[in-house]
Parts: C-alpha cells; structure tokens; sequence
C-alpha cells in the first residue's frame, strides 16, 4: 500500500498461525484487515512492537489492548489476561498477556491490528507467522 511503512516482527503468539481461507472473509463489502492468529498449545501474547500502552479495554469478558509506536497503533484483542498497566512502555519481544482459549477448537487465538490515524492497515505486513491453508 501506497505511504504504508512496515516493519516485520515475530510472531504474536509463540508457535502461532495464521489460517489463509481459499474464501476471504470479508466485512461490510472489504477485506478483513485482521488477523486472526492461532495455536494449538501456547496461550502467551508476545508484544511485537515496542511502544506505550495506550489503551486496555474490555470486551464481552475479553480484553483488547492497544500499543502506541509513533503513528502507527498496534491492537491485540481477545486476551484472557493483560500483564501491564496503561502509559508503561512496553519493549519489543515482552510478554503481553494471555490468549483466551476457545473451547470448541481448543486453540488460543487472538485478534491483531494495525491502525495509522483512522486508517486500518494491512496486519500481516508487520508480523511474522506461519500461514495455514483451511477450505
């Protein structure tokens, strides 16, 4: 994308993929520009990005969890348990939190997001994680 920067980092979740549908989700007529990390035996969140904690915020009993780098904010939401408090800063390879497990599948999984101003960027072109082909 056109005055997107990146800057790749390791992976959310320890061990964690991402699930490539040949059927895109969509949302309101738009790709969805989350992604969707997912793994079968690690719960731990890894910050990928060093920044400030703007903001944590519940969500039907899960938290989401905001990080400030410059202009560019990083989201991880649907974590059972966050470990710092809002305005720390929080370094690059940190554990971050917990990952809810979802009991139907028994994977953890969380949400991740990349926002500059009001604009969604593209999640993967700042993380690392395997891909998994699902139908």
């Amino acid at each position: 994308m056109a005055g997107q920067t990146s800057s790749k980092c390791g992976c959310p979740i320890s061990n964690g993929y991402i699930e490539i549908r040949k059927e895109p989700l969509f949302y309101m007529g738009q790709p969805s520009r989350n992604a969707m990390i997912k793994s079968d035996k690690d719960s731990l969140v890894i910050n990928t990005h060093e920044g400030h904690l703007l903001v944590i915020a519940e969500i039907t009993g899960l938290l989401l969890v905001g990080i400030k780098k410059k202009e560019q904010l990083f989201v991880y939401s649907k974590l059972k348990k966050v470990f710092f408090q809002k305005g720390e800063f929080i370094k690059k390879g940190a554990v971050l939190g917990i990952a809810k497990k979802d009991e139907s599948t028994q994977r953890y999984i969380i949400a991740f997001s990349v926002w500059k101003d009001i604009d969604k960027l593209e999640p993967e072109l700042f993380i690392n994680c395997h891909k998994r082909v699902v139908k």
